[in-house]
């Protein structure tokens, strides 16, 4: 019998406030897509306003999978996580690739989503990450052209405390207290080339 985390206040706050705002959201979208369809020609502004409004949907899509609630029987389709991933860096520096053919348990995209979060943080000036899913596990790697990893936030994945998280540390200790609830044995190298995870 599998035991189930429950989930944590702060999860469900998460998926909550990520629920309420897809709606309001979408509706703002659609407006400014009748707008242009009545307009029938769109303006710097509108195009504007349609940009920010896709961004800001990516990001609640996104964030929605990294901090909300994550139960281990829901199944995400591979095209709505590449869906989301594209979306979500569409407008960054940062370049995804999503390797895997199939559909993955919720819990495991919470956690590959994670992962992709700290590999964007040690890339400021963007770059390449890599996501690979096989027989065996989970693979990440980043690499960029200014790669700077903290080395106080990534001892946290190997058990060390951080004195102070502040929301732009938060998915390192996420992920390191989901990993050790679902799925212990992360490991991380460190390198010139690029940092590599492996789960």
């Amino acid at each position: 019998m599998t035991v189930m985390r429950q989930p944590r206040l702060t999860e469900l706050v998460s998926s909550r406030i990520c629920h309420d705002l897809i709606s309001p959201l979408g509706a703002v979208s659609n407006g400014l897509e009748l707008l242009q369809m009545r307009e029938g020609a769109s303006s710097p502004e509108l195009e504007l306003a349609l940009q920010a409004i896709a961004a800001a949907n990516a990001r609640v899509r996104f964030f929605r999978i990294c901090f909300g609630v994550s139960g281990s029987e829901a199944q995400i389709a591979r095209s709505e996580v590449v869906g989301i991933l594209n979306d979500h860096f569409a407008e960054s520096r940062i370049n995804i690739v999503w390797e895997s053919e199939r559909s993955v348990a919720r819990a495991s995209a919470q956690l590959a989503f994670l992962a992709i979060m700290c590999l964007e943080r040690a890339l400021p000036q963007g770059g390449l990450i890599e996501v690979v899913q096989n027989g065996k596990g989970w693979i990440w790697q980043g690499r960029g052209p200014a790669l700077r990893p903290s080395p106080g936030e990534w001892a946290v994945l190997e058990g060390q405390p951080l004195e102070a998280p502040t929301p732009a540390t938060v998915s390192f200790v996420l992920l390191h207290e989901l990993t050790r609830w679902h799925r212990p044995g992360l490991s991380v190298e460190i390198g010139n080339g690029g940092i590599r995870m492996c789960l």
